[in-house]
This record gives C-alpha cells, sequence and structure tokens, in this order.
C-alpha cells in the first residue's frame, strides 16, 4: 500500500500542530534569551521545531487513529 504525502498530512492534522509546536516554544521562551545562544543552539531549536510539526503530530495522531480504528 502506497501512501501520498498529502494523505500524510492530513492524517497529522496540520491545524493541531500548534497544540505540540506551541509547548515547545513556550519552554524555549521561558528557558531564557534566545539571541545570547550560538549557532549550534539555534540549529538544534530550528531543527527541534521542525520535528515538532509533521513528525511529532503524525505519530501522535497516527497511534491515536490506528487503536481508534480496531473494534474489539
Amino acid at each position: 500500500m502506497k501512501i501520498t504525502f498529502k494523505e500524510i498530512l492530513i492524517i497529522s492534522r496540520p491545524r493541531f500542530w500548534m497544540y505540540v509546536l506551541g509547548t515547545f516554544l513556550v519552554g524555549v521562551v521561558a528557558s531564557g534569551n534566545l539571541f545570547l545562544h550560538d549557532y549550534t543552539t539555534i540549529l538544534l531549536l530550528v531543527v527541534f521545531g521542525v520535528f515538532f510539526t509533521l513528525p511529532a503530530n503524525l505519530f501522535i495522531y497516527g497511534v491515536n487513529d490506528i487503536y481508534n480504528d480496531i473494534k474489539v
């Protein structure tokens, strides 16, 4: 079974991305001044920011959809 990028995007529910990404961003802001970090830290923040959009939400909502589809 082939799955397209459009189906992956729909499964990850883009309208709910801010719930996961927002929690990450609140933690980043609460950790201190972002402008005093070096380039490695900024790169990691960007990488984790991208991770907390599509991949994390795909995992959260994809697993949820799998277990909701199972009939016991």
